[in-house]
């Protein structure tokens, strides 16, 4: 029997995935990409479970998310995904499409690792030769490239990784990070639903009880964020992000 390249699944937005104007928050978004990559792993014969067994692990690397408008509280959303193959050699690739009804959530592409449990180190995937069905269509064209991110952005703080932001490969989870991001921004832009693409990339994990600096700051027109987080103590660089927003008064309707 073959196995499909497809896998859908659908949720319904909670009123704690929400925020003040009853939006759904980006980073409760990213936990739903999250399981639904995780189940369809899990059918696919790579899931956590299987791939433990074998000292391996998926990691996160890079994300691509284009937004399309955030659906209201008690919204149904269906989350589409399918693997779609190697790009540059190392990255195993992942791309998602959001809906609601008829309306376009988001359409996401991601970068995934396999890595060494023990090492925690990267495993290519010519080595590996790993046997699942792979599927030819884009939810976003082009590569998820490494956000480039300028020297000497001002401060935004700081944040200190908690309990409750861990997971179970004992660092914190990728959506914290989205979470961390959100929240340096203008709330005005999240409100008024001009967030459109967020470029972010993983450079190294963060265990409880880290501190993580945050630097950032926007481009002349306030339409590109360049954020950066480094691990305090080391100084080792955690995450690069381009955040693209649309200009003050570009506000979207609901819906």
């Amino acid at each position: 029997m073959s196995l499909p390249s497809e896998y859908r699944e659908t949720f319904r937005v909670r009123s704690s995935d929400t925020d003040a104007g009853n939006r759904w928050k980006l980073h409760e978004m990213h936990c739903l990409l999250q399981e639904t990559a995780k189940n369809h792993a899990e059918e696919l014969g790579l899931g956590y479970e299987q791939m433990y067994r074998r000292g391996q692990a998926w990691v996160l690397a890079r994300m691509r998310i284009r937004l399309e408008k955030m659906p209201l509280m008690g919204a149904v959303v269906q989350v589409l995904t399918w693997p779609k193959g190697i790009q540059q050699r190392i990255f195993w690739m992942r791309d998602y499409l959001l809906t609601a009804g008829e309306m376009t959530v988001a359409r996401v592409s991601s970068a995934w690792l396999i890595i060494d449990l023990n090492t925690r180190r990267m495993l290519l995937p010519e080595r590996l030769r790993l046997d699942f069905p792979i599927s030819p269509r884009d939810a976003l064209e082009g590569e998820v490239e490494k956000p480039l991110i300028a020297e000497g952005l001002p401060s935004l703080g700081s944040r200190t990784v908690s309990y409750s932001e861990v997971d179970t490969m004992g660092h914190l989870n990728s959506a914290r990070y989205l979470a961390w991001i959100t929240d340096v921004l203008p709330e005005e832009i999240l409100f008024e639903q001009r967030l459109r693409e967020v470029l972010l990339n993983y450079s190294s994990e963060l265990r409880s009880g880290e501190v993580c600096t945050l630097t950032g700051a926007p481009n002349d027109t306030q339409t590109i964020w360049q954020i950066r987080g480094e691990e305090r103590q080391s100084g080792k660089r955690v995450f690069e992000a381009l955040v693209r927003v649309d200009p003050p008064g570009a506000v979207h309707s609901s819906g």
